[in-house]
């Protein structure tokens, strides 16, 4: 793997919280003025029932902020970048700004959090001729014959792991490593944390705490894995 050639293809976090914000067009209207006048721009708008969906489309990327009212006393916010143009660190920057605004029109003290998520999907270019290759014969150390079984031609496959939290505060980790079919000289990694303990907010909520745990397990363990 090509540690250094990195693509981000997704970012994203994902809150449920109780008792609910209980989200509507008029707040949204607000929020969303919020945040035009702190540079975080909206393109569009989609009014559904129970959700709200704020996007920034461009060319390549898109932002989405999406407001749910998920259930009974339970609400759900969730912000999304697909294929953002710059860096975790500015990913995280504009999270937390979006954040900040939430919790002027719907403030998050002393609420509680039941259950958090956060993702981040990156592309690397494999350090062979086949991303699926580096992954079946160089880290699992098997031949190729072995997949002569099926039969078939294999055209990508990867490995998913499933791991457990360490204690009550911590998340669980799933992680996929696997070759990108639509690119098989890449390697495709997606890692998700699940906090699913609540706990109170007693402060607003922060998304780069969720985003760094996530980027400092890819670039502690996910890329030692390759080595």
């Amino acid at each position: 793997m090509n540690k250094q050639n990195r693509v981000l293809l997704h970012a994203g976090v994902n809150f449920v919280i109780a008792p609910a914000a209980e989200y509507n067009k008029a707040d949204s209207l607000r929020f969303q003025a919020q945040l035009e006048s702190q540079g975080v721009e909206t393109s569009n708008v989609v009014y559904a029932p129970n959700q709200i969906s704020i996007i920034k489309q461009s060319q390549k990327s898109s932002r989405e902020i999406r407001l749910v009212n998920a259930g009974p006393q339970v609400s759900q916010l969730l912000i999304i970048l697909n294929q953002p143009e710059f860096s975790t660190e500015l990913v995280e920057e504009e999270m937390d700004r979006v954040l900040a605004l939430h919790n002027n029109i719907w403030p998050s003290t002393g609420k509680q959090l039941l259950a958090c998520d956060a993702t981040i999907r990156s592309l690397y270019d494999s350090s062979m001729a086949n991303a699926f290759q580096e992954i079946w014969e160089h880290k699992l150390v098997q031949p190729a014959a072995t997949l002569a079984v099926f039969g078939r031609q294999i055209q990508g496959g990867g490995l998913r792991f499933v791991m457990p939290p360490s204690d009550p505060n911590d998340a669980v980790v799933e992680l996929k490593l696997e070759s990108y079919l639509s690119d098989p000289k890449k390697i495709y990694v997606d890692v998700q944390f699940i906090w699913k303990t609540p706990t109170v907010i007693n402060n607003a909520l922060s998304a780069s705490t969720r985003i760094q745990a996530v980027e400092s397990f890819i670039s502690d363990n996910v890329l030692n894995f390759f080595d």
